[in-house]
């Protein structure tokens, strides 16, 4: 038994993985790029982890002026995934990515999402006998409704061309079990459930609930998480403080412009705009509840913020991959903004209420999605096909 400990300990540490994301850059930099969104900001902890666990890590990202190669702690930066976007870019974008991965050269590939990245890591990899990773990021990547309905017929072309890349990965990870069922069921692929991970603070670091103020949304502001009916809640609940955080999306400027107006006629709504990372807990630590408007399904970043600090979520549309409205770990609206309204004066005014819900939150977390737990099924994962 000891013999084979050593064993699998010297493969993983002579195991080069490489990460291909375009925005993670400035969560290790913040200085030189703005830090991505959640996809970018899980890639950001699970590759100091394995870094140190004594994986040879590498990231190729987008550039920003930085020096190539670089590197920050155990982990090596090169230039090469490009964020552009357009027909007319994608040749540049695919060329560019597939000679840097020739030129890094490493044992496993790890792509998240992004469908232009998948198609080049699948054309190198299976040219060159590689072995990649491909983590579906999101619902609307394998949601036959949702691509019908905000696809073009050219986007639903290029995403059955998405499709056959990512069935082309050594293995295909989900991050929830809707994702699971939809790939098997609609695309007849294989995938293993990894979901998303965070560390949690101490337990000193809660707020007690009854010194909690203010109900609070976060997300990039875009049509796909609804983010006019938490305004709308807020219009219809004065006697209740609301707050959301969250930058405009680049293809939907107008809807962020028109939250902005929004606020501006609503006492008790207030917009924070787009909010570093660094800056983020903060605002979870003091809210006396979480409200999630979108209608993906599963357990994302911002519920794993929440519960984090014992923050109650509150839910209109998603049971959280299934968990509610059996398990209290939350309140399931049913897609009625009227009990969504109803949930949230409870919560807000029942302290006993929120920190048994946020409380069974936080436990949830630590049992099934820390950062630990999860690395450990990624590195498994990982030593298993290079």
């Amino acid at each position: 038994m000891y013999a084979l400990s050593v064993e699998i300990a010297i493969r993983q540490m002579s195991l080069h993985v490489c990460f291909i994301s375009s925005g993670v850059y400035g969560y290790f930099n913040p200085d030189r790029a703005t830090p991505g969104g959640g996809r970018e900001r899980q890639q950001y902890l699970l590759t100091k982890e394995l870094a140190k666990r004594g994986f040879d890590v590498s990231i190729i990202t987008d550039d920003y002026g930085q020096p190539e190669p670089e590197r920050f702690g155990d982990i090596t930066f090169w230039k090469g995934s490009t964020s552009e976007i357009g027909v007319k870019q994608f040749p540049r974008r695919v060329g560019t990515l597939v000679r840097k991965l020739h030129q890094v050269d490493a044992d496993v590939f790890y792509i998240r999402g992004s469908p232009t990245l998948t198609i080049a890591t699948a054309l190198y990899c299976n040219a060159m006998g590689r072995s990649f990773v491909h983590c579906v990021s999101g619902d609307i990547l394998v949601d036959p409704e949702m691509i019908s309905e905000r696809f073009s017929s050219v986007g639903q072309a290029f995403h059955r061309v998405y499709i056959r890349a990512a069935a082309s990965a050594d293995r295909v990870v989900s991050l929830t079990n809707h994702q699971r069922r939809l790939l098997a069921t609609e695309y007849g692929i294989t995938a293993q459930v990894v979901p998303v991970c965070y560390d949690y603070p101490n337990e000193s670091e809660l707020v007690p609930h009854r010194d909690r103020s203010y109900v609070l949304w976060v997300g990039r502001i875009s049509q796909i998480k609804r983010p006019l009916q938490f305004v709308d809640v807020a219009d219809a609940m004065p006697e209740r403080e609301f707050v959301m955080v969250g930058g405009e999306s680049e293809t939907e400027p107008e809807l962020y412009a028109e939250v902005r107006s929004r606020s501006e006629e609503i006492d008790n709504f207030r917009v924070e705009g787009y909010v570093l990372p660094s800056e983020i807990d903060e605002y979870y630590r003091n809210a006396s509840a979480v409200i999630h408007t979108t209608e993906t399904q599963g357990i994302g970043n911002i519920t794993l913020e929440a519960w984090r600090y014992a923050t109650p979520v509150v839910s209109l549309y998603s049971t959280l991959d299934g968990f509610l409205p059996e398990t209290e770990i939350g309140l399931y609206a049913g897609g009625s903004l009227a009990q969504l309204s109803d949930q949230i004066r409870s919560v807000t005014s029942d302290p006993t209420l929120a920190e048994t819900l946020g409380t069974n939150g936080r436990q949830h977390l630590i049992e099934n999605y820390s950062l630990e737990h999860i690395t450990d099924v990624y590195e498994d994962l990982f030593t298993a096909i290079a």
